[in-house]
């Protein structure tokens, strides 16, 4: 028998013992930085349909036994033998950061799909830093620029930029190309952090590349300020230079500021001197947008990219209709009831782990002559065709006359509650809600995950823990996944906002709305020399014409508190 380091032992161990040995040698490589280096023509020919070609198929390598490789660098071009020998790259790991993007580019070139995996497999285990990511990407943009082909490169480039929440100063060590890469490229996937913490990104970025900015400790101060959750106050002036203004100005077409809440675009212009013109119109546009929207206190902003949840459209009760990229659900009023809709992504939770989630009541479903709401949570048993009140695994509230809460902890005589007829006693739970009320529910697992609590709160009201599973529950074990649910009566029409948990802190990704007059306005407003404008504030989509009045605990600028309904895909929380 063959021992583990002689011939015969391993076909990867013979050819990887072949790859530097000369007596196998018959053909020269030279690489763009002159080191020649030595190879098997039949092993290149057999592996790689390229070196077939260049080898074999009467050009003049194939001839004079020479190649030459303008392009690409001799330890490269290891790293690419390395795999055209033994099928893998293991022995070369880890590649540095320079090294990735030549093997890639070297990879495209001799057509090794597999080799481009293993590299950005590589990429994966390398770029969890940011200023390893940030270098990644800056090498990537110049010498491998963005196409189709590589896309999927691309995909791996940006990922820990967008599967994080960024912190002001994370984008500093980019390169004016692989910036405008990231800020044009993330739409297309779902990206952590909320639009206007992304726009002091920028402008941070922007400053710290200008020669006239303001001092970092001044201007740190500033953009943590207005990073806040809450309101901010006694914001200090910020004045930027003519340079920075001029680079700003080539980034800002790629902010989104439809997702920024208006409130927090006014306080970002008042502390920041020259931002945006001034005129008698944009104050007035800023002043109307910011009294006719309403915010929950935090003034929580938008994100860009892909919904971080949606409605199951494979899941929908008959007649149920899903709009806003798949967001909003809704019963006509004169269809069958009820129905019931999920989300279409379950809810997993770790130990320690917490998820939230608001649905906003545009409309409430109607049975006779009272409104009726049922929002909670189900498990993998789910009927889309009938009233989840009525399913023993569903946890959740109901309004119809009264607010209860279903199979309470604190109150057994509700644990028959729908199932087998009325209750003993009914429990009433926080207060009667319903059309233009936002419902928000908290998930949280204990660390020892023998239990998972559900806390309800309504428009920014927190009542307190409503229902759970696990230990001391009726419904032990925890589920193994749960999805939010809703059940639709006719007229009903419930829009869903998920939540991004950084451990337990909630970051914002809401949605505001400006009226509509006020946006057909702000669309006529020309940009003219500013960066921005204050147009640009209100020209946000809405949901409905009728004016709600703004529950306690939401913020208006408006004497008469009346305003739009928001047009809100995602929220932030008010739970640490």
């Amino acid at each position: 028998m063959a021992k583990p380091n002689e011939p015969g032992s391993s076909l990867k161990v013979d050819f990887a013992s072949v790859l530097d040995d000369e007596t196998f040698h018959d053909v020269r490589i030279t690489c763009s930085d002159g080191v020649e280096i030595g190879a098997s023509k039949m092993v290149l020919a057999a592996r790689c349909s390229v070196w077939k070609a260049m080898l074999y198929g009467g050009m003049s390598e194939s001839l004079s036994g020479k190649v030459v490789l303008q392009d690409i660098k001799s330890d490269t071009l290891r790293v690419v033998l390395l795999f055209i020998y033994t099928g893998d790259i293991e022995a070369a790991l880890p590649l540095p950061a320079q090294s990735i993007i030549d093997t890639y580019r070297a990879a495209t070139f001799f057509m090794l799909p597999k080799l481009m995996k293993l590299v950005m497999d590589q990429d994966k285990t390398q770029s969890a830093k940011l200023d390893y990511a940030s270098t990644l990407l800056n090498e990537a943009v110049a010498a491998v620029p963005l196409n189709e082909d590589n896309s999927d490169l691309y995909d791996v480039l940006l990922a820990p930029f967008c599967n994080r929440v960024l912190e002001i100063g994370d984008l500093n060590r980019l390169s004016a190309e692989a910036f405008s890469i990231l800020l044009t490229s993330t739409n297309e996937f779902e990206f952590k952090t909320p639009e206007n913490i992304l726009l002091l990104c920028v402008l941070e970025w922007v400053c710290a590349n200008s020669s006239d900015a303001p001092l970092i400790l001044k201007r740190y101060k500033v953009f943590r300020e207005l990073s806040k959750a809450e309101e901010p106050l006694d914001i200090p002036k910020l004045k930027i230079g003519k340079r920075s203004r001029a680079l700003l100005s080539t980034v800002m077409q790629y902010i989104n500021l439809r997702l920024i809440c208006p409130h927090r675009l006014a306080y970002l212009t008042e502390a920041i001197d020259d931002l945006v013109e001034t005129s008698p119109y944009n104050l007035a546009l800023a002043y109307h947008a910011c009294s006719n929207t309403r915010c929950p206190p935090d003034h929580p902003s938008g994100f860009r990219g892909k919904p971080h949840n949606t409605w199951d459209l494979g899941q929908l009760g008959e007649g149920l209709i899903v709009s806003a990229n798949d967001i909003v659900v809704q019963l006509p009023p004169n269809a069958p009831g009820p129905r019931s809709a999920r989300f279409a992504l379950p809810i997993t939770l770790e130990a320690g782990e917490a998820y939230e989630w608001d649905i906003v009541i545009e409309s409430s479903g109607v049975e006779g002559k009272l409104s009726l709401d049922t929002l909670g949570v189900i498990g993998e048993t789910f009927n889309k065709h009938s009233d989840m009140w009525a399913v023993e695994e569903f946890r959740g509230v109901r309004s119809n006359g009264v607010m209860t809460c279903n199979r309470c902890k604190k109150v057994p005589s509700l644990l028959q509650y729908g199932v087998s007829g009325p209750p003993l006693k009914i429990h009433e739970y926080g207060r009667l809600f319903g059309s233009g009320d936002v419902v928000t529910f908290r998930l949280e697992r204990s660390k020892d995950l023998n239990t998972l609590r559900c806390y309800v709160g309504i428009n920014g009201t927190k009542y307190g823990e409503a229902f759970g599973y696990g230990t001391n529950y009726d419904i032990n074990p925890v589920p193994r996944i749960l999805y939010p649910v809703v059940t639709l009566y006719p007229q009903a029409r419930y829009r869903l906002r998920t939540r991004i948990l950084h451990g337990y802190m909630l970051v914002s990704v809401h949605q505001c709305s400006g009226p509509r007059r006020i946006a057909m306005l702000g669309n006529k407003i020309q940009r003219e020399h500013s960066v921005t404008t204050m147009a640009q504030y209100v020209s946000i989509p809405f949901c409905q014409d009728q004016p709600l009045t703004i529950p306690d605990g939401y913020h208006s600028h408006s004497m008469d508190k009346k305003v739009m309904l928001p047009d809100c895909s995602e929220h932030t929380g008010y739970w640490a």
